[in-house]
Formats: structure tokens, C-alpha cells, sequence
């Protein structure tokens, strides 16, 4: 392609952009306020999207051999609990990562 057709292209993509970032900043003014309907979903989102998130990634290992689907379950149970008494993310991920690799390794290897 020649350079000026992706010059072209980098501005096209920029303009995109730009304008998805600026269009609440438009269509949300300081006189009208944000609509209850887009608070609501702010409020809700969040949650849903990590949910579809854990349950994209854990439906591999929930279709597996039947220890698999044990120990994926015991670490996200693990994640969860060291999550909620403890609130930091690096313990909890961490902590269920070191506890999956060893009951992996424990259960799997005998």
C-alpha cells in the first residue's frame, strides 16, 4: 500500500477514536445530567462483564476429567475467600495460582 493511503487509514482510525471518547462528553451535558437508565447500567456492567469473563475462561476446565474440574473449583472458591477477608488482589490471585499448581501437580502426578 502506498503511504498515503495509510495515512488515510491512521486518520480514519483516529478520528474513530477520538470521537467514541468525546461522545459521552457530548451527549451528556452538565444541564441535563446522566440518565438514571446509563447510571444503572454503570452500576451493573462492572459485575456482568467479570462474570462473563470467569466463566469463558473456567469453562475449559469445568468440561474436563472430573480431579480437573475438583481442583479448578477448590481454587476459584480459594480465590474468592482469600479475596474477601483479605481485599488485595495479588494475595488472592497469587495465592490460588501457587494452590492450583500444587494440587495439579499432587493430583495429577500420581
Amino acid at each position: 500500500m502506498s503511504d498515503n493511503r495509510w495515512l488515510l487509514i491512521l486518520l480514519v482510525l483516529t478520528l474513530i477514536t477520538f470521537s467514541c471518547r468525546a461522545l459521552p462528553f457530548v451527549l451528556f451535558d452538565k444541564k441535563g445530567g446522566v440518565p438514571a437508565k446509563v447510571l444503572a447500567l454503570g452500576q451493573i456492567l462492572p459485575y456482568s462483564l467479570i462474570a462473563t469473563l470467569a466463566i469463558y475462561t473456567l469453562s475449559p476446565y469445568l468440561t474436563a476429567d472430573y480431579k480437573k474440574t475438583v481442583i479448578t473449583l477448590i481454587c476459584v472458591g480459594w480465590t474468592v475467600f482469600i479475596h474477601v477477608k483479605k481485599r488485595n488482589f495479588l494475595l488472592s490471585i497469587a495465592s490460588a495460582t501457587l494452590l492450583y499448581m500444587l494440587l495439579m501437580q499432587f493430583f495429577l502426578l500420581q
